[in-house]
């Protein structure tokens, strides 16, 4: 079995600005620094992890937990193109952006 230290090293944390595609264990809070970025940015989506099918949908459900109380963020799990790996992506969106997308994004 893997050591956190190896499994931060294979999956690392990054920023990528992309869509998600259709189609590890750490705390929530470890992104903190990322989704200050992300929210620099609103309404483009970013992808900031990828990882393990598994890891990435409990990152994901972690996640939704701790940004449940601002409906601005969306966090949606994605295959990454020409692996077989899941990648985290999240974008901010302003008020305007909510109201806009409130007919069905």
């Amino acid at each position: 079995m893997a050591t956190a230290a190896e499994h931060r090293t294979q999956y690392p944390i990054e920023l990528v600005w992309e869509e998600p595609s259709q189609g590890v264990y750490a705390r929530a809070s470890m992104y903190d620094e990322v989704l200050e970025q992300v929210k620099l940015h609103p309404g483009t989506w970013a992808r900031i992890r990828v990882m393990s099918t598994t890891g990435a949908y409990g990152t994901r459900k972690r996640l939704a937990e701790q940004l449940k109380d601002d409906e601005a963020w969306q966090v949606k799990v994605g295959l990454v193109e020409n692996q077989e790996e899941r990648a985290i992506y999240v974008r901010y969106r302003t008020a305007d952006q909510l109201s806009e997308s409130a007919g069905g994004d």
